[in-house]
C-alpha cells in the first residue's frame, strides 16, 4: 500500500506455456531468461531464492534492488563460490560484498517449515529509518509470525 508497483515481471527458465499463460492472464509480464535482469533498478523487488550464484551476481551487478528475497550471500562467499573459476569468484565476491554493504538483511522466517526458506534472506536497502529503531521489515516479519500462531 505504500508503493505503486508499475510492472510485475516473471522470469524462470523452467516456465512452461501453461505457467506463462496463467501469469499473463493475471496481467503480468513473462520474459525469457535472462531478459528480466535488464529491467532491474533501485526500485525493484527481486524475488530470487536459491538463484544460482553466477546469475545472482549478474543481477546484483546491474542494480541494488530496494528489496530482495534471495540466497544467503555470505554462504556463497564462504563456500559455494569455490567451484567457480578464480576470476569469476573474485568478481562475484566483490559484487556480493558491495550489495551487503548497501543493505541490511534478516533470515527468511520459516513459515511453512519447508526447505525453500533455508539459507534464504530478506535484504533491503539501508536507510536512515533502519538505524532509528524497528523498521518495516521487522514489523512485517513480527506480524506474519504472530498471524501464524
Amino acid at each position: 500500500t505504500r508503493h505503486y508497483i508499475r510492472d510485475v515481471i516473471f522470469q524462470d527458465p523452467i516456465f512452461n506455456s501453461l505457467d506463462e499463460t496463467i501469469l499473463e492472464s493475471l496481467g503480468y509480464t513473462v520474459v525469457k531468461t535472462p531478459d528480466a535482469f535488464s529491467k532491474l533498478n533501485n526500485t525493484t523487488f527481486l524475488f530470487a531464492p536459491h538463484l544460482e550464484c553466477f546469475h545472482y551476481a549478474s543481477a546484483l551487478e546491474i542494480a541494488t534492488p530496494v528489496l530482495s528475497i534471495g540466497s544467503d550471500l555470505q554462504m556463497y562467499i564462504e563456500g559455494s563460490l569455490s567451484s567457480l573459476a578464480e576470476s569469476t569468484k573474485q568478481g562475484s565476491c566483490r559484487i556480493f560484498q558491495s550489495f551487503m554493504q548497501k543493505t541490511d538483511s534478516r533470515p527468511m522466517p520459516d513459515f511453512d517449515r519447508t526447505s525453500w526458506c533455508q539459507s534464504t534472506r530478506i535484504h533491503w536497502f539501508k536507510s536512515e529509518e533502519d538505524s532509528s529503531g524497528e523498521n518495516m521489515i521487522d514489523q512485517g516479519i513480527r506480524s506474519m509470525t504472530m498471524a501464524e500462531r
